[in-house]
């Protein structure tokens, strides 16, 4: 028997997707093609991550587009590369910080994922002749719950000081408090070293989304001062962060973060004329139909911008 299911309203009408989402743009060629309006705000960007800034910092309101800019600045700043430029990974997962957050349990997220981010360009760095020791085994160990290891247990001497494989298989979970706190984090500080010697090598590039979520200005110091050392001016990391009600401001607003964080780029709401640019930008990019027909025009569209607070 065919089970038949309906096509999206969006498929129907003839699009890929829905053109009036919310949700934040990718990092992508097409997140790229779906940004407009920003050239001031992405070549601001662009020029704190060549001159070597640690952290890039992005302020405005709920829903301006901080998120999605961050996102088309890191994806633009990997194709230097291609150009004789720096080398910048963006990372493959966004971050976020909580009230109840300590130095040690953010680093462990945040290595966590400046792993998964090397690991996906390892066959691309390998083949420019780029040493990743140890990936095979850090990337087993934090794509499998079970990890079949020909030493008994891949550990701290395997992975972070130079030890060696023996021969006999044997299996055990992914759950050694050895190799998680401390074996990961040096090896990754290997790769970052080796891959990004100095500023001007590029880094990883890391997101720190909605800072507001620290609920007040005491919380925010609380909690951003003891990262300033050892991921804010960690070597071969960058970060976007982004926030809201003024809690970037507030998250340096001591002598102890002076000199981590440059002033925020102020990201206002898109300029009327630019309105109608969002939806034609995505007509062009999500059409699988030559006929497809918007159920709103983007002139209507620019309308409703307005109406709603240009949000």
């Amino acid at each position: 028997m065919d089970y038949l299911f309906p096509q999206s309203k969006w498929r129907q009408l003839g699009y890929r997707a829905n053109l009036y989402s919310t949700d934040p743009i990718e990092v992508s060629d097409s997140g790229r093609a779906l940004l407009v309006g920003r050239e001031m705000e992405l070549a601001k960007i662009h020029q704190h991550l060549v001159d070597g800034a640690s952290v890039v910092a992005l302020e405005g309101d709920y829903g301006v587009g901080k998120t999605s800019l961050a996102a088309v600045a890191a994806f633009e700043a990997s194709k230097w590369r291609g150009h004789g430029g720096p080398l910048f990974l963006p990372a493959i997962h966004k971050l976020s910080l909580r009230p109840e957050d300590t130095r040690e349990s953010f680093e462990k997220r945040a290595m966590r994922v400046v792993a998964s981010t090397i690991l996906r360009s390892a066959p691309v760095l390998m083949a420019e002749g780029r040493e990743l020791p140890g990936s095979d085994a850090v990337n087993r160990w934090l794509n499998s719950p079970e990890l079949v290891s020909r030493s008994g247990q891949v550990n701290v001497s395997i992975l972070g000081n130079g030890g060696g494989a023996g021969y006999g298989e044997s299996r055990s979970l992914n759950e050694g408090s050895g190799f998680d706190d401390s074996g990961l984090i040096s090896l990754v500080d290997d790769w970052l070293t080796s891959l990004f010697p100095d500023r001007e090598s590029g880094g990883v590039i890391l997101f720190l989304e909605n800072l507001e979520e620290l609920q007040d200005s005491r919380t925010a110091l609380n909690v951003m001062e003891p990262l300033r050392d050892p991921l804010f001016k960690r070597p071969g990391l960058r970060w976007m962060i982004t926030g809201a009600e003024g809690m970037v401001r507030a998250a340096y607003a001591s002598p102890k973060m002076t000199g981590v964080f440059l002033n925020p780029i102020e990201v206002s709401p898109l300029a009327d004329e630019a309105a109608p640019q969002v939806i034609q930008a995505r007509e062009a990019e999500l059409r699988e139909d030559a006929d497809a027909v918007t159920p709103v025009t983007a002139e209507a569209f620019a309308d409703l911008y307005n109406i709603i607070g240009k949000n």
